[in-house]
């Protein structure tokens, strides 16, 4: 007999995005923590790296706006909360930038949805979060925060 194997797969139009309770930088936080509000869940491969950085400078550049239309943002990673908290702080002194969203310490990769978030930043509303959007960094709409700019 051979066992189903079960992966986590970002919520399609109409499924109701996966309940989580996560460690971040800002506290342990859920999905609940957001309801009434967008949310951005975006993942980076690792903290201190240049292209990582540079996206997340970019959303601390649009975060203030985005929250004006309701948005949140969510940083997601398998670093931990020191390394993250570290990685903030270095970005702050080297560039006078203030990341002032959450970022999440998925050590254990279990956040529910986090294959998803490989593929780019998804966008998760309020009320049940039954809806998703989930785009490819690589296509040719270019970085998630050109996106959401265009989004919202």
């Amino acid at each position: 007999m051979t066992e189903a194997v079960t992966t986590a797969c970002p919520p399609r139009i109409g499924e109701q995005a996966p309940e989580f309770e996560a460690e971040t930088t800002h506290g342990m936080l859920r999905l609940e923590d957001f309801r009434g509000s967008w949310l951005v869940l975006f993942s980076h491969p690792a903290d201190f790296t240049p292209v990582c950085a540079s996206e997340l400078i970019a959303f601390a550049g649009i975060a203030a706006p985005l929250r004006k239309l309701h948005c949140e943002l969510l940083g997601l990673s398998v670093d931990s909360i020191f390394s993250h908290i570290a990685w903030l702080r270095a970005l702050e002194e080297k560039f006078g930038v203030t990341v002032d969203y959450p970022l999440v310490a998925d050590t254990a990769g279990d956040m529910p949805f986090k294959e998803g978030t490989e593929k780019g930043p998804s966008a998760l509303p309020d009320q049940d979060q039954e809806k998703a959007l989930f785009t490819d960094p690589n296509a040719p709409l270019g970085k998630g925060e050109d996106l959401l700019k265009q989004m919202f």
